[in-house]
């Protein structure tokens, strides 16, 4: 019977033990994500930002076009600034598809945190159930081992009293008590 009930309370050690272990990991995924969330709202910032820059620079582009035109350029020269802005803006294109690529991935792993979590805060609600039902089945053998102790302290109080057939009253002169088999 203790054997059964240092075993119940050993798994319900385990078992809270386990939850502060899931709580602890809630606790990090949590953390974790307000993380990338933070890197995702840096990175949209990044975004906008090359964006602009995109379209200060499509708008030098045009302007230096314009120019170039008005002031009779050669077209070689026209075509040099041209292709240098092209490339910058392909360049700041390709910033963009990057950072779309890494806000791609930073959103799959927002995703996979948050199965993870639910599924451990599944795990932990399906823990704390168990512990509350293994703590309900150790109330009925509780109960039982105190109803046992109290029926052997009766009957060790009965058996050490002694009995008073075989008792003989105490002498005269000597006060003490008798044996019957004398």
């Amino acid at each position: 019977m203790n054997k059964e009930y240092d075993d119940a309370m050993k798994s319900i050690k385990k078992l809270e033990n386990e939850n502060i272990k899931i709580v602890n990991n809630y606790k990090e995924l949590k953390t974790e994500k307000e993380v990338v969330e933070k890197l995702r709202e840096e990175k949209e910032k990044q975004i906008k930002i090359l964006k602009k820059d995109k379209d200060k620079l499509t708008e030098e582009q045009h302007i230096s076009v314009g120019l170039m035109v008005k002031k009779g350029l050669e077209d070689v020269e026209m075509q040099a600034k041209g292709k240098k802005i092209d490339a910058d803006i392909d360049s700041h294109n390709m910033y963009v598809e990057q950072f779309q690529v890494e806000e791609d991935k930073w959103i799959e792993e927002i995703k996979f945190l948050s199965t993870i979590r639910e599924k451990m805060a599944r795990t932990a609600s399906q823990a704390m159930a168990q512990a509350r039902e293994t703590k309900e089945e150790l109330k009925v053998p509780t109960e039982f081992l105190h109803r046992l102790v109290r029926g052997s302290e009766e009957r060790q109080k009965q058996v050490c009293q002694p009995d008073p057939k075989l008792l003989i009253g105490p002498r005269r002169n000597e006060g003490t008590y008798q044996d019957p088999s004398e």
